[in-house]
């Protein structure tokens, strides 16, 4: 009997040892309440299940996207993501540093749309080494789109009409991306920067539209694929308006077949 209990004494030692180093050798976050203030949130104590070899890497938008996120907010987490290794210049693996920054961006989209400006700012991120790393960014609409376009294959007026534009502007934008693309002999969506500038291009041209009647669209340098640059030119109408909303009919009767 005594043989039996001393073996079995031996077996809990190994394995209260084996736990002892597991857990020194995982990453820190610090995130206590009086770190700065900040108080944890609900979903940094979230089980998202053990990892395996062979699973795909963890992003804040893949958090928010198991909630039920749209691609939006999803691609936009993803940016803030991106923002924090940049300034911390190291790739963040660590799941409770990755779920505080995808809470911050849900947190802040809404303030960015409503008033074209929010600061995300998490004390106590992470540590290393060097000691505590907090991050602080303030992010503005041109950041937000950057950040959704990059991350997202997202078309000219599926950001518009997210971002919550009239009916007018969606229709320029989704004629004006045809029209490009003509020009391309492309798909408008496979260059990020080129989206930004067909949708700076649609607003700048349907406030002119408004005020006046007509407006000029200019992009000079559009890149094409195998052939030199072209420059675009259009002029906007009545008539143009008008084949716009038939084309954003027609997009909208085709996406509910």
């Amino acid at each position: 009997m005594d043989t039996v209990w001393l073996i079995a004494g031996a077996g809990a030692l190994l394995a209260f040892v084996a736990l002892a180093v597991v857990f020194r050798q995982r990453p820190r976050v610090i995130d206590t309440p009086d770190a700065g203030g900040y108080a944890a949130s609900p979903a940094a104590a979230r089980d998202e299940g053990p990892a395996k070899d062979d699973d795909p890497p963890i992003t804040a938008g893949d958090i928010l996207k198991r909630q039920g996120a749209d691609k939006f907010l999803e691609a936009f987490a993803d940016w803030v993501e991106q923002t924090a290794a940049e300034q911390f210049d190291m790739v963040i693996e660590d799941m409770a540093a990755m779920t505080r920054l995808a809470d911050a961006a849900r947190a802040a989209l809404p303030k960015l749309l409503a008033e074209g400006r929010a600061v995300i700012e998490l004390p106590y991120l992470l540590a290393d080494a060097s000691g505590p790393k907090h991050f602080r960014h303030e992010f503005d609409l041109a950041d937000m789109e950057e950040g959704v376009v990059s991350n997202a294959f997202v078309d000219v007026p599926e950001l518009l009409r997210w971002r919550g534009s009239e009916r007018g502007l969606v229709a320029l934008g989704a004629w004006l991306q045809a029209e490009v693309e003509k020009e391309i002999r492309g798909d408008l969506d496979s260059d990020e920067t080129a989206v930004l500038r067909v949708v700076a291009a649609a607003r700048a041209a349907w406030a002119d539209y408004q005020r006046a009647g007509r407006a000029r669209i200019e992009l000079a340098g559009l890149p094409v694929a195998g052939a030199d640059p072209v420059d675009f030119r259009r002029d906007i109408d009545r008539a143009t308006m008008a084949e716009a909303e038939r084309l954003l009919a027609e997009r909208e009767a085709d996406a509910e077949d």
